[in-house]
């Protein structure tokens, strides 16, 4: 993964830029110009883990990365640290031994092929190579050396040594080793080592976590999903249900977005070829959480969830996750435009607007306006549980955002510095 990293930094540092950003880390991300002048939109990367020999567990622990900390909002992990000290050896939240924190390990390379990790995906090739099965190893070989020379492959396959984990993930000191902060029991604390994939390994290839946290209070949601989950490597909306499935082992008591009854129907339906939005009426997406701790009234609801999967208006764009160089780069880039605007489709921009307003709309009991109401009948799934025009206001729940109190909190809350907002950046 290290090297997976060096090789994604060349991408994204220039050669001038500290040797492709050798040295470029996450957290600096908070001191740049850009960020402080609010020129540049808030960065979220985020990974899978756990501690667990079982990866399938891993796939309830939704990690996110920010300029401020490391942590889940996933009640089998239950906080946040900040960034800057990633890395370090915490025993309870502590420095182990009174051990120095770390510094420098939110490597920005390392962090983006943390959340981008497929190495997972060829264990059973790699076991069979350090086993020395001949035909594992043409695999093996065939694998990492489609778009590379026969001597590079060489060199990366030598590498991988008798330990599978260097090989398959991303190793981080575990900051919840020994701690209390999960609500739900989990093995995160019985392991001094966290060890990251990518999300999209357990089909999250949309990842709405940290979009979905009640305490970030956020309106709309754009998910382009550019997974390949059909046979031809076009969007199925699996991400979708598997997040669902999710949401309801970590949440049992909070709902979630209505979809079809599967991914079957969603793709007779052709939701994986065209915009289509998710949760118009948010009344019935009232997260049902409290926090004691929390700013301003948590019982908010879920954001409006457009959604935009990948398919084909101008070249064929499926393709897949482990080619290394892109013949069609300018092609796909010029159809990604027309997927961004459906293909030019009259009136899109206009209703993605009343998408975007939507929930203050609701917060105010403002009635949809006759545009907007056309616009959620040819968009939204499932408009007809919203009767028409003249009952939305009645339907919009009255508890949301009661409070009297409300803009000086809702002042205050904003110009709080940590990211996680309700929930603690420190050990108790």
């Amino acid at each position: 993964v290290d090297i997976y990293g060096r090789i994604l930094s060349r991408y994204m540092f220039d050669e001038d830029d500290d040797s492709y950003g050798l040295n470029a880390v996450w957290s600096d991300i908070k001191y740049t110009d850009a960020f402080i002048d609010y020129d540049i939109p808030f960065p979220i990367i985020s990974a899978t883990g756990g501690v667990d020999t079982n990866i399938s567990e891993y796939a309830y622990n939704v990690f996110e990365i920010n300029p401020f900390e490391f942590g889940s909002f996933s009640p089998y992990v239950g906080g946040f640290i900040p960034i800057e000290i990633l890395g370090s050896i915490l025993d309870a939240g502590l420095p182990f031994q009174s051990a120095h924190c770390t510094f420098d390990f939110d490597n920005a390379g390392f962090l983006t092929a943390a959340s981008s990790n497929i190495l997972e995906g060829y264990q059973d090739v790699l076991e069979g190579f350090l086993a020395g099965d001949a035909n594992d190893t043409a695999l093996a070989y065939r694998a990492f050396g489609q778009n590379i020379s026969a001597s590079y492959a060489e060199i990366l396959l030598d590498m991988v040594n008798s330990d599978i984990n260097d090989t398959l993930f991303a190793l981080v000191d575990n900051p919840y080793y020994n701690s209390s902060l999960a609500s739900i029991d989990s093995s995160m604390t019985t392991n001094e080592t966290l060890k990251l994939v990518d999300g999209g390994y357990f089909d999250e290839s949309v990842p709405l976590d940290s979009f979905l946290a009640p305490v970030r209070q956020i309106d709309v949601v754009f998910a382009f999903d550019n997974s390949g989950q059909t046979d031809d490597n076009w969007p199925s909306g699996d991400s979708l249900f598997a997040t669902e499935e999710r949401w309801a082992e970590s949440f049992p008591d909070d709902n979630f977005y209505e979809l079809p009854s599967s991914v079957e129907e969603f793709v007779e339906l052709g939701l994986n070829k065209k915009p289509v939005f998710f949760g118009c009426n948010g009344s019935s997406l009232v997260t049902d959480e409290n926090n004691p701790n929390a700013t301003v009234e948590y019982n908010v609801m879920k954001p409006l969830l457009v959604y935009i999967p990948n398919t084909n208006y101008t070249t064929l764009s499926n393709i897949t996750d482990y080619q290394f160089s892109y013949a069609e780069r300018d092609a796909i880039v010029a159809n990604g435009f027309e997927i961004a605007q459906n293909d030019g489709e009259e009136d899109f921009a206009q209703c993605v607007g009343c998408a975007i307003i939507r929930r203050s709309e609701e917060r105010a009991g403002i009635e949809i306006s006759p545009f907007c109401n056309k616009c959620f009948s040819k968009y939204c799934f499932e408009i007809e549980s919203v009767p028409d025009n003249s009952t939305i206001s009645e339907i919009i729940p009255k508890t949301i955002y009661s409070s009297s109190a409300l803009p000086s909190q809702l002042s205050s809350y904003l110009s709080k510095k940590t990211v996680s907002g309700a929930f603690p950046t420190a050990f108790a």
